[in-house]
C-alpha cells in the first residue's frame, strides 16, 4: 500500500480550519556548533553550515505550522537534503516575539552520513526582531544549529 505524501496529510488534518493568514519563507543556513566534544576533536567537522531552504507556513493567533524542504552542507562535508514540518508558538512579544516548538525532518545526504536518521525531531528557538525576520536555533543533542528566516 502505497504511503500518503507528508503534504496531504498536512492539508488534510488543517482542511476545515481558517488560518488567520499564510506566509513563505526563506531560511539562510547556518553555523553548527558541536557541544561535548574536544576543540581537536570538532576542528575535523565543518561547523559552517551553508544552505537554503523554503517552508509554506499557516499562521493561527500564536500558533504556526509550517512545511519546508532544504540542503545544506552538514557538518561531515557532505550534503544534506531535507523534508519537514514545524510547530512553533510565541511564548512572548518581548523583542519582537519569542518562539519555542518542534521540528521533525527526513533526511537524505549524498554519502549516507545520516543513515539512522530517516525521522529526527529537533526542539526549535526563535528570536524576532523583526516581524519578517527570525533568527533561529535548531536544537540537537550533539549540539545547535543556527540560521536566519525571511518571510514574504
Amino acid at each position: 500500500m502505497k504511503k500518503p505524501s507528508t503534504t496531504l496529510v498536512f492539508l488534510t488534518l488543517f482542511a476545515n480550519h481558517s488560518f488567520a493568514y499564510e506566509l513563505n519563507t526563506i531560511n539562510l543556513y547556518g553555523i553548527s556548533y558541536h557541544t561535548g566534544m574536544t576543540t581537536e576533536e570538532r576542528s575535523k567537522l565543518n561547523e559552517i553550515n551553508t544552505g537554503l531552504s523554503y517552508g509554506r507556513s499557516l499562521v493561527d493567533g500564536n500558533s504556526r505550522y509550517m512545511l519546508d524542504v532544504g540542503f545544506f552542507k552538514n557538518s561531515y562535508y557532505d550534503r544534506a537534503e531535507w523534508i519537514g514540518g514545524t510547530y512553533t508558538y510565541t511564548v512572548t512579544n518581548f523583542m519582537g516575539g519569542v518562539d519555542i516548538g518542534v521540528n521533525a525532518r527526513h533526511w537524505w545526504t549524498e554519502n549516507n552520513t545520516y543513515p539512522k536518521k530517516p525521522f529526527q525531531p529537533y526542539g526549535v528557538i526563535s528570536i524576532n526582531p523583526k516581524s519578517y525576520i527570525k533568527m533561529n536555533m535548531l536544537v540537537r543533542k550533539s549540539g545547535p544549529i543556527l540560521f536566519l528566516s525571511y518571510d514574504y
